[in-house]
């Protein structure tokens, strides 16, 4: 499979190898190192250590007469075929793999590759599709020596955040390259300048690690700390502010300032009419707004929302800052069928819904599935529908405040330790106990 034995003529996208060593090497008449794939010329002259490949301007490949063979008979086939059979990869992603370090062509799979696998999955308990993953997203790792570099590095992270070993597989697994950087002079670095800069806490560093690992990846001077200093500024934050913004959304450190916060500010400014201080604490209190898409998410469930309700659009910003979270409700699966339960279930006109939800916008917060229908089903099973002339009793209230309420309207008589047993009950089960309940005094 490797041996190149005669002048070759080929179109590229042949052979493994000429692939790669086309797609290693610039358009025209260049020398490429068979070394680099494992191989040595059979030769032992230096004139013939290396073979000259020529790629004309119609992307055709000329490989001279050289005879190249490979230092273990049969190893780059094995290597290949192995690493494809062991990580079920496809023919693109044993590409990527080999591209990305091909001197693994001229390793033992059985001496040095499978066990290196083996020793990471059983590290950090990894699927196959897992370490599929891992490798896939840092093949460097298998020219790794897992005992005197993977290990360590682990063990370090691993301490110095207290990860459990399933949180310290899932950093591992949401940023492979972590294993590729040096812990003493870039990851630790990284993280004392964060908790400095922020003045995080311990639980608090780990907790924005798990939730956005990808930052050690980045560079502090000239990426992370830009970034704080811009969003900082644009918003006026104290250092407390620009704290909890970061803890709740610290994937704003994937996001490029310029290209993706400050259009997203200047758009939601734009739409609602907001000032400074008012976008300020829309950020502070949703800083996850921070990572949703105007134009495919935010616009199109404000439009909705305007529409449904005939809202001017004082009126809608009055909703956006009374209730932040609006922004990232889908209307289809969230705030429609609210609306609609709200107006069957309470018998409400449209503009008795708009006033409603416009004196009290929190009424879009509580879930539809999990507070409004099941405490709606209950009350009607004892008969007080009628009785719930406002929203807030089947939302707003805690579920002892909306029970000891419902208690003193109900028309269906149940005991003192009926109702004790009701209220132990989980919420969507007590409609159907009280209907059991009535049933069997029929």
């Amino acid at each position: 499979m490797l041996g190149l034995t005669s002048s070759i003529t080929m179109r590229c996208g042949s052979p493994l190898y000429v692939q790669l060593a086309l797609l290693m090497a610039p358009v025209t008449g260049v020398i490429v190192q068979p070394t680099l794939f494992g191989l040595r010329p059979s030769g032992t002259t230096a004139k013939s250590r290396h073979a000259r490949l020529v790629c004309t301007e119609d992307m055709v490949l000329h490989v001279e007469r050289q005879k190249w063979v490979d230092p273990n008979p049969g190893s780059g086939r094995t290597v290949c075929e192995s690493l494809q059979s062991r990580l079920l990869l496809s023919e693109p992603e044993l590409k990527k793999l080999v591209l990305r370090l091909p001197p693994v062509l001229g390793l033992s799979f059985e001496a040095n590759i499978e066990p290196k696998l083996a020793a990471l999955q059983s590290r950090l308990s990894l699927s196959e599709p897992e370490l599929k993953r891992v490798l896939l997203g840092m093949p460097p790792l298998l020219g790794l020596s897992f005992e005197d570099n993977i290990e360590p590095k682990l063990t370090a992270l691993q301490s110095r955040l207290l990860l459990s070993e399933p949180e310290l597989k899932k950093v591992v697994l949401r940023i492979p390259s972590v294993l590729g950087l040096s812990f003493e002079s870039n990851i630790e670095p990284k993280l004392a300048s964060l908790q400095s800069r922020l003045s995080l806490s311990e639980p608090e560093l780990k907790k924005l690690m798990l939730r956005f690992p990808q930052v050690v990846g980045l560079n502090y001077e000239s990426n992370i700390e830009p970034k704080l200093a811009a969003l900082q500024a644009r918003l006026s934050l104290s250092e407390p502010e620009l704290k909890k913004v970061v803890l709740l959304c610290p994937q704003m450190f994937g996001l490029s300032f310029e290209g993706n916060i400050e259009p997203l500010f200047v758009a939601l400014q734009s739409s609602l009419m907001l000032s400074e201080p008012e976008l300020k604490k829309v950020v502070v209190r949703l800083p996850q707004v921070i990572g949703y898409s105007f134009e495919d998410n935010i616009a199109p469930s404000l439009a909705k929302l305007q529409s449904r309700l005939s809202l001017s659009v004082p009126e809608l910003k009055k909703v956006v800052l009374a209730l932040p979270a609006v922004l990232g409700y889908s209307f289809k699966l969230n705030i429609g069928p609210k609306l609609v339960f709200f107006e069957k279930a309470f018998r409400l006109a449209p503009g008795e819904l708009r006033d409603r939800v416009l004196t009290n916008p929190s009424l879009l917060s509580y879930s539809l599935e999990l507070r409004y229908r099941p405490r709606v089903a209950l009350a009607s099973a004892l008969g007080v529908v009628g009785s719930l002339e406002a929203l807030r009793p089947a939302g707003g209230y805690t579920d002892a405040q909306f029970m000891a309420r419902l208690r003193k309207k109900k028309r269906v008589g149940v005991t003192d330790a009926d109702w004790d047993t009701l209220c132990a009950l989980p919420l969507d089960e007590r409609a159907d106990k009280v209907k059991g309940r009535r049933r069997s005094a029929k």
